[in-house]
């Protein structure tokens, strides 16, 4: 998948000294972020949620799906070629790209957000390189989900987090001249369909919602209590970071505690409400810096 994701874009890469928004992370290189880095890490993710001492209740069910599919297809591949698949360069990153293809080619909707849900970290690895943070938010969702929205819906949360840190302003239309040009208007439709800020397209003149979205959720913000409420279909990709920009914009009136509301809210929002929040708190992590944070 990785090989047909395109964009028309380029902008300059900010290499200027920025105020670091996280405030108190050092900023220093990191090891490239490929699939075959994160390879172990997403086989013990799988392993750790099926019954592991400390181990998630619950990692998604596309994921689940395809990282199962994957250590099936290495066994048989490890059989056939005399090989252990605990071995450092054992091609796991093939076997995962081969199932996250295969899964999208037999599920109509296999745009999910479990990629997104996992993205926040990417944003961070790469902060002084605009490229290498659009290449490995690519490389990390095309692991168990090749849908090309997931992979768009990765590199905007993945670029706002990185210019978050780096100019201290949080905007989710920072990346969207890193999406294809196909998909570029689509995108600025659902940002703008979240974006509840005073100057926002929904306050100055309402939302229609495009075609995807009216087969797959239905959206009337006007009168509700919680914005991200409204936005039903967060179970998909791009639903998810919309509530989640909902939940954001929604709650910033530019008082203290905006992290905690926000948060509040994506939890409110329901549905698949624990990946909202994910999604959410990533975003306003960057903003806020860890000191900025509710407790737990």
């Amino acid at each position: 998948m990785i090989r047909h994701y395109r964009r028309n874009c380029r902008t300059d890469k900010n290499q200027g000294a920025q105020r670091n928004g996280l405030g108190d992370i050092k900023l220093r290189r990191g090891p490239t972020m490929t699939p075959t880095t994160t390879q172990r890490s997403t086989r013990s993710r799988r392993r750790s949620s099926t019954g592991g001492a400390h181990g998630a209740s619950d990692i998604g069910n596309q994921t689940a799906a395809v990282l199962g599919a994957a250590e099936s297809y290495a066994h048989v591949g490890a059989r056939i070629s005399d090989r252990s698949v605990d071995e450092p360069d054992y091609p796991w990153a093939m076997c995962l790209r081969k199932e996250s293809d295969d899964y999208a080619a037999k599920h109509s909707r296999s745009a999910g957000n479990g990629a997104l849900m996992r993205n926040g970290i990417v944003g961070l690895t790469r902060l002084r390189d605009l490229d290498a943070t659009e290449r490995a938010a690519v490389a990390v969702a095309s692991l168990t989900h090749a849908d090309p929205l997931v992979a768009d819906s990765c590199v905007l949360h993945a670029e706002a987090i990185r210019v978050t840190v780096l100019e201290g302003r949080l905007d989710l239309r920072a990346g969207l001249n890193l999406v294809p040009q196909e998909r570029r208007s689509q995108w600025e439709q659902w940002i703008d369909s979240a974006d509840f800020t005073p100057g926002g397209r929904v306050a100055r003149e309402g939302y229609r919602p495009s075609a995807i979205e009216t087969t797959s959720t239905h959206v009337d913000h006007r009168g509700l209590a919680n914005p991200a409420a409204s936005i039903e279909a967060n179970g998909s990709t791009f639903g998810a970071l919309r509530a989640a920009w909902a939940a954001i914009t929604s709650t910033d009136d530019g008082s203290s505690g905006h992290a905690r509301r926000a948060l509040i809210a994506a939890v409110r929002a329901g549905h698949d409400a624990d990946t909202v929040a994910a999604i959410t708190g990533a975003l306003m992590g960057a903003r806020c810096g860890v000191s900025g944070l509710p407790a737990a």
